[in-house]
């Protein structure tokens, strides 16, 4: 008799999962338009413990057509020739179908900018996409070389590498992309990192000559220069003396303790930190200049 009301009590429960899980895809789907909806996949996730309706459980991946708000859950998948945007949701993940979004490219780098417009900066350009999915403008570099590196600097303006060239662009009133300033280097770019104050650029070098050079001294290896964000005027040149190439920096912003940090790591595994003192605190005319760098080595995980 406990075994028998036991079962029972276990059943009533599982019936009131199974009637509390079919209600909340309507409450978290309430904004999608049906006729816009269609099945493109499965999602293996389940719930409930019952067999039978198992099929009903597993939450569809659906594509849909919505606008993007800022504060999104939002995922994008990018491959070497495609890029998909997906809304992740509390059961399901949705594929969201935005018109201006350019799939048929790899995506380098995608962010908010202003009147929650998204930036999505592709291996051939940038495009300004509004949060309907127009396209509002796009911007091709010269002879379409392609891009390698794209960050964001403000809401207003965001970089692009190609090679060993640096383009920063703008966005007008009127919602066009401009080009704002350019600087080209005698090496090609290895990463980039940037803030509405800072820009940090890191170069290949000559780092591969450095065994065939007859005068080791002339040979710069690779090497970073820190920039101003405004007019990507040159604040520091940091020659590393590190035989590897810079793989990727990062300004991480302290602002509990109002600090700016730069961190460049190499291919070998070595990391160097350096804080960034702005002028009242350097006593120097430059805005920001960089100080007492320090450097620890971490075993190589990938290349």
């Amino acid at each position: 008799a406990v075994n028998e009301r036991n079962h029972s009590s276990s059943s009533s429960s599982s019936s009131e999962e199974e009637s509390n899980f079919e209600e909340e895809p309507n409450e978290i789907m309430e904004n999608i338009d049906d006729a816009n909806s269609k099945p493109i996949g499965g999602l293996t996730m389940t719930a409930g413990n019952n067999d039978d309706d198992e099929e009903d459980k597993k939450p569809e991946l659906i594509q849909v057509k919505q606008k993007i708000e800022p504060d999104h859950n939002c995922l994008l998948i990018s491959f070497s020739q495609t890029s998909r945007l997906f809304k992740v949701g509390k059961r399901d993940i949705s594929e969201i179908y935005f018109e201006g979004l350019v799939n048929d490219e790899k995506t380098l780098a995608c962010f908010h900018v202003i009147d929650n417009c998204i930036i999505q900066i592709s291996r051939y350009g940038a495009h300004l996409i509004d949060q309907f999915g127009k396209k509002l403008d796009s911007y091709v570099l010269e002879n379409k070389p392609m891009i390698d590196f794209g960050s964001k600097i403000s809401d207003h303006s965001f970089l692009i590498s190609s090679g060993p060239n640096l383009v920063k662009l703008e966005i007008t009133k009127n919602f066009n992309l401009k080009l704002a300033q350019s600087k080209k280097y005698e090496s090609d770019i290895s990463c980039i990192c940037s803030n509405a104050e800072l820009v940090a650029v890191g170069l290949w070098g000559e780092y591969l000559e450095v065994d065939r050079l007859e005068d080791k001294k002339t040979n710069r290896g690779s090497y970073c220069e820190l920039l101003r964000a405004d007019n990507l005027d040159l604040i520091n040149e940091i020659n590393l003396a590190n035989k590897s190439v810079v793989r990727s920096c990062l300004i991480s912003v302290s602002y509990k303790y109002n600090k700016i940090f730069l961190l460049i790591s190499m291919g070998d595994g070595t990391i160097f930190t350096w804080e960034v003192l702005r002028a009242e605190e350097s006593q120097e005319n430059s805005p920001v200049v960089t100080a007492m760098a320090e450097s620890v080595k971490f075993p190589i995980l990938c290349l």
